[in-house]
């Protein structure tokens, strides 16, 4: 049938559809098949760059976080970590309800009604001097307030 087609057409006809129908053909598979798996691998890489770049960021900002950690005062030649708490807790105006300690080296601390970026401050004072947060448990009360259990400990 489909040479029967063919065939009554005229010459120029059948050379012209001859050229076309193969680059028609071809046009079809590019656009079906080969145009939307180099777009898909393109974002591929593109998304694969980004990870690698975040990664490299991700190694960086552990590495100077490990510097900075190393290079943390001990907070136990000030004092020690109950004092050093205390202290610093008490230079926000928080008031601790109970202080246990635990082990030489771990405290535990429980307060009521804690401003959230009091204890944000706080928590970052003592990380400067070498303390660091091993728990905590935050309950919201009111809007910015906030009760706390947490647990310091420190590198000795």
């Amino acid at each position: 049938m489909l040479k029967e087609r063919f065939a009554a057409l005229n010459r120029k006809d059948q050379q012209t559809l001859l050229i076309a129908a193969p680059i028609v053909a071809l046009l079809i598979i590019w656009l079906a098949i080969v145009n939307p798996q180099l777009e898909r691998h393109q974002k591929l890489t593109q998304q694969l760059e980004r990870k690698q770049a975040d990664l490299a960021w991700m190694q960086q900002a552990a590495m100077s976080l490990n510097s900075q950690q190393s290079n943390a005062p001990n907070a136990l030649a000030a004092g020690s970590l109950r004092q050093e708490a205390t202290q610093a807790f008490t230079r926000q105006k928080i008031s601790i309800n109970r202080i246990q300690s635990n082990q030489e080296n771990e405290l535990s601390m429980w307060a009521d009604q804690v401003s959230f970026d009091q204890l944000l401050t706080v928590l970052g004072s003592l990380n400067t001097r070498g303390i660091t947060l091993d728990q905590i448990q935050l309950n919201p009360t009111t809007a910015g307030r906030v009760n706390v259990r947490l647990t310091l400990t420190t590198g000795s």
